[in-house]
């Protein structure tokens, strides 16, 4: 095997195998050569390399006499990425190599190679010089999430621990070029920290499974904090290190863990008794923290004797009169309990609403005559005259 440098960025391996079939020889050559060279970058010298000139030594002639061709060149992406010059036997770029775009379809953790077939002519001196170009990567892509911003949720009921799925960034470098590391940079990494797992096979080497995951390091409470903030950076393995960035909003989802509550838990309202059916007394009114259904506040009437004179809105807390009101023929004074509920929920709260009535001019008059008769002695017949007495 000879090896030859040929400057900082490719090394040149070559390796030679002769095998005569039928009167022919091939001989095998192998190169490494780094992505994204310009256009006419030396690869290899194959009438060197394959030790051509040492094979004629004894007829100089030969040697001026050769002449190189690209036989087969197996790629199906770009047919001429390699070319070489047909009397040096110099092998260069023909195109810009990419070795992501060769890789298409492929893993990134491959080899990728490339394979090209030379002729070495005249007839007489018939050689294939068979090349093997493996295409190194080079840290030419910088990660990328699927999303510059990511959202994900987490129940304000969970616990410590919970963890919380989130996409990895890609990167089409191979390894170790490819995303070796995550940060969280900025945020709130007092509630939350980034997990990154990577699973390798039997022999310690070999990734095959990866994983990114959020877990929850403290209580949360959505009426509290209900949206929590990072910034999520991935790293490659480059040096310097290429990264990306994504910005993750955590919403804190709300769980029923609330009762409703009354501004006031009593209501004094005074109202004349001659107010008509009908008419709007006042608005009770309380709140839910809970959001969506679990904060949806439901009123009802508690007070089943008072449901027949008075009522409440379901949804506003309006409490109305429904029917007459007279304090000469019933109370002054009515004490209704109005309860509260949240929609989904059983549990209720309530608060008291006290009206007074107050009594208007409604009567008229009414005159009772009392005719009390004495009968004593030394007194007249009519001696006592009736004492009228007015009621209203």
């Amino acid at each position: 095997m000879v090896v030859l440098s040929r400057g900082q960025l490719y090394v040149v391996v070559c390796s030679l195998c002769w095998s005569w079939s039928a009167c022919r020889t091939v001989v095998e050559l192998s190169y490494d050569v780094s992505e994204e060279q310009p256009v006419n970058w030396l690869v290899g010298d194959v009438k060197t390399d394959a030790q051509l000139t040492e094979l004629y030594a004894d007829d100089v002639s030969v040697i001026s006499r050769l002449r190189f061709t690209v036989m087969r060149q197996h790629s199906a992406t770009h047919p001429r990425l390699f070319v070489v010059d047909a009397l040096t036997g110099e092998v260069r770029l023909g195109a810009r190599l990419d070795r992501e775009q060769l890789m298409c379809h492929r893993s990134i953790v491959e080899p990728c190679v490339v394979r090209l077939d030379v002729a070495v002519r005249p007839v007489a001196y018939f050689l294939i010089i068979r090349l093997t170009i493996n295409v190194v990567d080079i840290n030419d892509h910088a990660p990328v999430f699927p999303d510059g911003q990511l959202s994900v949720d987490v129940v304000e009921s969970a616990d410590v621990g919970t963890i919380i799925g989130l996409p990895l960034a890609v990167d089409p470098d191979s390894p170790p070029l490819s995303v070796v590391e995550y940060r969280a940079t900025a945020g709130d990494t007092d509630v939350f920290r980034l997990v990154h797992r990577r699973r390798r096979g039997s022999s310690g080497r070999r990734l095959v499974g990866e994983s990114l995951s959020l877990e929850l390091l403290t209580v949360v409470d959505r009426e509290s904090v209900d949206v929590y903030q990072l910034t999520v950076v991935a790293l490659d393995g480059g040096s310097p290190a290429l990264t990306g960035t994504a910005q993750l909003t955590i919403n804190v989802v709300d769980v029923n863990d609330n009762v409703p509550h009354f501004h006031h838990a009593s209501y004094d309202v005074t109202v004349s008794e001659d107010v008509a059916p009908g008419t709007t007394l006042l608005h009770v009114t309380a709140d839910d923290p809970d959001v969506g259904l679990n904060g949806r506040v439901i009123y009802e009437m508690a007070s089943p004797l008072s449901s027949r004179l008075f009522t409440v809105d379901n949804t506003s807390g309006a409490v109305v009169v429904v029917a007459g009101l007279d304090c000469d023929e019933g109370p002054s004074s009515y004490q209704l309990v109005v309860s509260a509920r949240d929609h989904p929920g059983v549990v209720s709260t309530s608060c008291v609403v006290r009206v007074q009535l107050t009594d208007v001019n409604d009567n008229r008059p009414h005159i009772v005559v009392d005719g009390l008769i004495a009968h004593s002695h030394g007194q007249s017949h009519n001696s006592h005259r009736p004492t009228p007495s007015v009621r209203s």
